[in-house]
């Protein structure tokens, strides 16, 4: 069979992580702006203006938010603004939109969740593998026992959460001191959105809630590379060190979905399980 291109045009292609900011905050920093949480000072600076603008020509956003009262009023404010700009503007026959909640008030997002999904169309949501509560190395990460009845809701709700990638906290770069810029895009961000999934898989979250589905960009991650070694390793491992009650892959097969946003590979695409 002929390759083709991953930049060949597709009729009717669907892209689920198509990134826009907003007016109301910045999409790239946090509020207020901390060191070493995003990678713009490493950008080439033509890059770096050109993907502001494009950023800027439709508005929404979603980054870390240090007060609690803000963050929840900001996911609201923005997920009315999406509602205006992507169900009721010129071009609304063509985008649909993921939601905004305030994961440092789990509850508050359980209740903007299920408002933005029912009455403002959201077709899903999007977060980070961990939130800033209070400050920037002051990490909950969404397996937390805290966030159960954001869980009940995306359930209860049946649409599904795109894991969308970051960068480590500060105090977790360690490992990539000399070469800060790649606990970035060009890798940190897979290792940690990866590792956010693996952790979920662990907590035993998809046996209490069964139907929920995760989505993964950039060919999931790594982990389809990864997930039989690590399943094979842990057969040698005290199983009361996690709480799943089956193995990584089960769940994998089950509920997550892939795209191929970031990674321009098809080699890529062609890894699976038996």
């Amino acid at each position: 069979m002929a390759s083709t291109s991953c930049t060949t045009p597709i009729a009717g292609k669907i892209a689920l992580e198509e990134h826009v900011s907003t007016p109301l905050f910045s999409a790239s920093f946090t509020t207020p702006f901390e060191n070493h949480t995003n990678e713009a000072s490493y950008g080439q600076p033509a890059y770096s203006a050109d993907v502001g603008a494009r950023l800027s020509e439709t508005d929404i956003a979603e980054r870390g938010v240090f007060n609690t009262t803000l963050a929840v009023e900001l996911a609201a404010a923005v997920n009315d603004q999406m509602h205006h700009d992507y169900k009721q503007g010129n071009y609304s026959h063509r985008f649909e939109f993921f939601c905004n909640v305030a994961l440092q008030d789990p509850d508050a997002a359980a209740a903007e969740l299920t408002r933005c999904v029912t009455e403002l169309g959201g077709k899903g949501v999007m977060v980070n593998g961990y939130t800033n509560n209070g400050s920037v190395n002051n990490v909950v990460y969404l397996d937390h026992p805290t966030n159960a009845p954001f869980w009940r809701a995306l359930a209860a709700l049946g649409v599904p959460l795109y894991l969308h990638p970051c960068m480590p906290p500060p105090d977790q770069q360690r490992i990539y001191a000399g070469y800060d810029f790649l606990a970035g895009s060009p890798y940190g961000f897979s290792v940690e959105a990866g590792m956010s999934a693996l952790r979920l898989m662990l907590s035993g979250l998809f046996d209490e809630h069964p139907s929920l589905r995760i989505i993964l960009g950039r060919c999931g991650e790594a982990l389809p590379f990864l997930l039989r070694r690590t399943d094979e390793r842990m057969r040698h491992f005290e199983p009361s060190l996690w709480q799943a009650k089956e193995n990584l892959r089960y769940y994998w097969q089950r509920n997550f979905y892939i795209t191929a946003a970031g990674i321009l590979d098809e080699g890529a695409l062609w890894t699976r399980f038996g």
